[in-house]
């Protein structure tokens, strides 16, 4: 009686419409992200990005600041893992009045729920209040990274024999300058007095000059202004032989070379941007040019960087790119007491472009998804399918797409095992994958795995149900 009730219902709409109140359940309970919004854009509309929320800073101090750099909080960790931000920080737009005028923000501690980042001000004067606005969630930002040298910071790698390559090797500095006033700073410098090699900014009788030195000889070119606010590559180039030095932009292909010998190992450390002011440098690498392989390689990416040190001077470490291995340093000197800095809610981002317009306007729609970023993450790490699954799957993989999909494996095996169970005692294949999907579904109300797979499940039971249907109808 039991068993016959039990195959009506299954072969009714009621079993139908039971998957679907499924999906609706999973859809609602589910952590992640809720709603459409575009993924695989372009990236010149706000709407081109899934979210948005708003860093709000107030200065105090007495000084008018040009391109400093402020310390903000941020729960990094809940907008990886909630699938918000890309993993390794490239979606983000961080705008300030208008969508048009980009600022700098240096990510890092992408693991941390108590994170702080360094988000540029171009200007701002006492009592004076900025808003700047973050998107993120675009597939197709790809955004470059760099440190924002303030003229009291370094990076800094301890002296290795990876630096003392004499000739056929090239040290590349990829920047942007944001004023080009003719001064005298450091961009690379791995000097023993006059052993080594250097890139520096100098002032030559008022023109600015970027001048590449290896020992006593020296290669000189002119910073033409329109290079200035765009992003570039200078390259010290030492030709096989030691036959000489070049200074090189390589956009726009301006050289200076000076012949030379061999470089004379430096026993100093690898030191970028002492002394630098208004400039952002987004990579410094040396090249082996024999080989084509990289002694050292530092690309300042979000992943790259852990702060170590919380307190003026703050400090952290950036991972080497290339195959020696050889982290370095940056140590930050940089007096926070005369910001006050406030975190907006993380939201949809509306459709209408980011206009210029006061930047406490209202927000008079609102959003039914809001959430605070400094809430803890919404993710479950508790229960048996945590400890047996989910510790050792998040334990071997070190990034959100492939943690991810082996998080959905994992539940989708078990699924697996429990759906040929169902099928050896009803011998009802849409059953078979209904409970195939428990686990699934348990998986996405617990923030492990995205709601979205739950489509696919629907999809799969009822049209097995219908083939059925089809099938014992014929």
């Amino acid at each position: 009686m039991i068993r016959t009730r039990t195959r009506q219902f299954l072969n009714s709409r009621a079993f139908v419409a039971l998957t679907l109140a499924a999906v609706a359940l999973v859809m609602v309970a589910a952590p992640g992200p809720k709603g459409g919004c575009k993924v695989h854009a372009s990236d010149t509309l706000p709407s081109d990005y899934c979210y948005q929320f708003n860093y709000t800073v107030t200065y105090t101090g007495a000084t008018d600041l040009t391109n400093t750099a402020v310390r903000v909080p941020v729960n990094a960790q809940s907008l990886v893992l909630g699938d918000r931000m890309d993993p390794r920080g490239w979606d983000l737009l961080p705008v300030l009045g208008s969508l048009s005028n980009e600022v700098d923000i240096l990510t890092q501690d992408l693991t941390s729920p108590a994170a702080y980042w360094w988000l540029h001000i171009p200007s701002i004067t006492e009592d004076q209040t900025r808003t700047v606005r973050v998107y993120l969630g675009s597939d197709e930002q790809k955004r470059d990274q760099g440190i924002l040298f303030t003229g009291s910071d370094n990076f800094t790698v301890p002296d290795n024999a990876a630096f003392d390559l004499t000739d056929d090797f090239t040290v590349q500095a990829e920047l942007e300058l944001l004023d080009d006033t003719a001064r005298n700073e450091s961009i690379v410098d791995h000097l023993t007095g006059g052993d080594g090699f250097a890139i520096d900014l100098i002032d030559d009788g008022g023109t600015l000059k970027v001048r590449c030195t290896a020992d006593a000889t020296t290669a000189d070119i002119t910073w033409d202004s329109l290079w200035t606010n765009t992003n570039r590559r200078i390259e010290l180039v030492m030709d096989s032989g030691g036959s000489g030095v070049t200074c090189r932009d390589d956009a726009s292909g301006t050289t200076s070379s000076t012949a030379s010998g061999a470089v004379t190992a430096s026993t100093e450390n690898f030191i970028v941007g002492s002394g630098l002011n208004d400039a952002i440098v987004r990579r410094v690498s040396m090249v082996n040019d024999s080989t084509g392989a990289y002694q050292a390689r530092y690309d300042f990416n979000a992943n790259q960087i852990t702060e170590t040190s919380s307190t003026n001077p703050y400090t952290g470490t950036v991972t080497d790119g290339g195959p020696n291995t050889l982290p370095g340093t940056y140590t930050f000197n940089r007096n926070q007491d005369n910001f006050d800095v406030s975190v907006g809610a993380l939201q949809f981002t509306s459709a209408a472009d980011y206009v210029s317009m006061p930047t406490n306007t209202p927000d008079v729609l609102g959003s039914p998804w809001v959430v605070d970023i400094s809430e803890a993450v919404p993710e479950s790490s508790t229960g048996i399918l945590h400890t047996l699954f989910i510790e050792p799957v998040a334990g071997s993989v070190d990034s959100a797409a492939p943690r991810e999909m082996g998080l959905a494996i994992a539940m989708g095996g078990l699924g697996l095992v429990l759906g040929l169970f169902t099928y050896r005692a009803s011998g009802y294949v849409p059953l078979a994958l209904f409970v195939f999907g428990v686990p699934i579904g348990a998986g996405m109300i617990q923030g492990w795995i995205q709601p979205w797979w739950m489509l696919m499940w629907a999809f799969l039971v009822i049209s097995s149900w219908f083939a059925v249907r089809q099938s014992e109808a014929a």
